[in-house]
């Protein structure tokens, strides 16, 4: 399992953003399939046992559909187990 970093969901949400305008060429071109941007390779659960901590994990079978430029920019964000 791929794991983000992160322990807020506005820091998510920035990452995500960061992406997004980083590759917007390769989303409006080739990536048309990812609707909704690179927030559509993550799967987002609220841990309400943990004080709301948010569990982010990356869905394996999209992220290595990614040219490999874009996975090693998301992979400055997440930690892989």
């Amino acid at each position: 399992m791929l794991t983000i970093n992160t322990k807020t969901s506005e820091a998510l949400a920035k990452a995500l953003e960061k992406l997004d305008e980083k590759h917007q060429n390769y989303l409006q071109n080739e990536g048309k399939w990812l609707v909704g941007g690179f927030k559509a390779i993550f799967s987002i659960k609220s841990n309400t046992e943990n004080d709301g901590e948010i569990m982010v994990s990356v869905r394996r079978e999209v992220f290595n559909m990614l040219p490999a430029n874009v996975k090693a920019d998301i992979n400055q964000y997440i930690d892989q187990k």
